[in-house]
């Protein structure tokens, strides 16, 4: 669900997980995922877009912690109070050194959780994130 105002030039927001809602892999593991990202209302152009507007993504966060250890978090603020304004990766330990690193999809960050050992859901999740990737990669506006 987008939170905010849907009209041209507001910035919306969706968030998964932001009260660290807590599961469980098949062995027990418990996987802590936290995902937000902060989109723009643009102006497009119909006859590619289906439509007068889409979103754009302003800024992202997803995380993955394992049994409440920290694997890795992405991030991308470009106005944000950090330092660092380029997509980056933080890693273990301590979580504060600013890997640089090219934008991430959502879907890349679900593959690489399931890469780390988080169970999908289903077999043919690849399939699935390539779909949902494919369509992304079609309207996006970066390379």
């Amino acid at each position: 669900m987008l939170h905010g105002e849907r009209k041209l030039g507001a910035h919306l927001y969706w968030e998964l997980n932001r009260a660290n809602l807590q599961l469980t892999t098949a062995d027990g593991t418990a996987v802590g995922i936290v995902a937000r990202q902060v989109v723009e209302v643009v102006e497009c152009e119909p006859e590619k877009h289906d439509g007068r507007y889409r979103v754009s993504t302003r800024a992202y966060e997803y995380s993955l912690a394992l049994d409440g250890e920290d694997q890795f978090r992405f991030d991308w603020h470009p106005d944000g109070r950090s330092t660092e304004g380029r997509p980056h990766i933080h890693t273990p330990p301590g979580m504060r050194r600013h890997w640089i690193g090219g934008r991430q999809t959502f879907e890349d960050f679900v593959e690489n959780c399931i890469e780390v050992g988080v169970t999908p859901a289903r077999d043919d999740y690849r399939d699935v994130l390539e779909v949902s990737r494919s369509t992304h990669k079609l309207y996006r506006s970066w390379s």
